[in-house]
């Protein structure tokens, strides 16, 4: 039931980014609360959870500092949630598979683009 709730959670934020360009929070915060009620059900370690919790996005952050590149903040915001709800290994997991589907999409982009020229 939380993994469905965590996925209902994320589709609405998708939806939401795409429209709007920024991430509600509420739906951040329900993200964390069900990573608390994972953690409490022992769904994942506490160590893992907390790693996933500040590991990748202070790295993030830091990165952000050192470079010209522009995320949101909502973005680490969702990227600690994930990574509370799944741990610190699935959470680098997911984004790598969330940057591969994005090279993906944009490949097939630039394809799609380059025949219309």
């Amino acid at each position: 039931m939380e993994n469905f709730l965590i996925i209902s959670c994320l589709i609405l934020l998708s939806v939401y980014d795409v429209k709007e360009r920024r991430i509600p929070n509420s739906l951040v915060v329900s993200i964390y609360l069900l990573g608390l009620i994972g953690l409490c059900r022992g769904r994942v370690s506490g160590v893992e959870s907390f790693a996933g919790l500040f590991v990748l996005p202070l790295i993030i952050l830091v990165l952000l500092k050192i470079t010209k590149y522009k995320i949101g903040m909502g973005d680490v915001k969702l990227i600690s949630a994930i990574g509370f709800c799944l741990g610190f290994w699935n959470q680098v997991l997911a984004v790598f598979v969330g940057l591969f589907i994005c090279i993906v999409y944009l490949f097939g982009r630039f394809i799609n683009n380059k025949g219309q020229k």
